[in-house]
């Protein structure tokens, strides 16, 4: 397989998914596209609209029968976004002073980087991570809390689906039902603090790994971390419904602890 470049490519989300399309792929991944709810003269108007752009930013050459091709690093990044070993996505908001939304795409021979940008909605910068050090750095940086939380040696378990009750009751401000739900052994300092926490969703950061074997999803894990006013909260990992989730007030730390697991199975993957 070919070593890609060093540059990364500035692409909105229809240029994204177009060029994910040329490759085959039916879906990719971490992003969401509505061009299903399109009809085939709305596609073929945006396809037509796509093609000039990328053409304009020199990221593809239409030859004068009409056929296309694309950059080499690009479309080999693109074909790898479709196809990888392990996908991991971090969202956040708030944590660290930092909203962000990113996607990684890690196999054997390569690792890519889709970061949203945090000022143009729908454009995203595709970078290839040249090494494992610059894949850690880059993940380890969406962990980057700046704000000042207090530490207390507090954590509560729930069952799966105990915590779909919690999320579903913190969507509905529900906060004197959640707090008999962690009630055991919780202050209402701590009990309030949990519920805007999880309710505000105003400081949080969402990690979400899947890996993929022989095409087919092959594992699932999910985890959290919320700040509230006073406290910042974390999930365990969540692997499946059979799970019991432990929810804790945490350190930075403790959650770059979970973090390793993580980069741990990358390391696996990605030499």
């Amino acid at each position: 397989m070919p070593k890609l470049g060093e540059a990364g490519f500035i692409l909105t989300l229809r240029e994204f998914t177009f060029l994910a399309a040329l490759t085959g792929a039916e879906n990719v991944f971490g992003v969401e596209d509505d061009t299903y709810k399109l009809s085939q003269e709305e596609i073929q108007k945006e396809w037509d609209k796509v093609k000039e752009q990328l053409e304009n930013k020199k990221y593809i050459e239409i030859d004068i029968d009409g056929s296309i091709t694309v950059d080499n690093d690009l479309f080999e990044m693109i074909s790898h976004c479709c196809r990888p070993k392990i996908f991991l996505k971090y969202d956040g908001k708030g944590i660290g002073d930092k909203t962000f939304s990113r996607c990684y795409y890690i196999s054997t021979e390569h690792a890519v980087e889709l970061d949203e940008d945090r000022l143009m909605k729908n454009t995203y910068a595709l970078t290839p991570m040249k090494n494992i050090n610059k894949v850690i750095d880059n993940i380890m940086e969406c962990y980057h809390v700046n704000d000042k939380y207090e530490l207390e040696d507090y954590s509560f378990k729930v069952t799966y689906d105990e915590f779909q009750e919690l999320v579903t009751l913190i969507e509905k401000s529900k906060e004197d039902a959640i707090a008999k739900m962690i009630s055991i052994g919780c202050t209402e300092d701590k009990a309030t603090d949990f519920c805007k926490a999880f309710g505000n969703k105003k400081k949080y950061i969402m990690s979400y790994l899947i890996k993929i074997s022989n095409k087919k999803v092959d594992g699932i894990s999910t985890f959290y971390v919320l700040g509230g006013d006073k406290y910042l909260w974390k999930t365990s990992d969540i692997t499946s419904d059979k799970d019991n989730i432990i929810i804790s007030i945490s350190s930075l730390d403790s959650i770059k602890e979970q973090v390793e697991k993580q980069i741990a199975q990358i390391k696996e993957i990605y030499q």
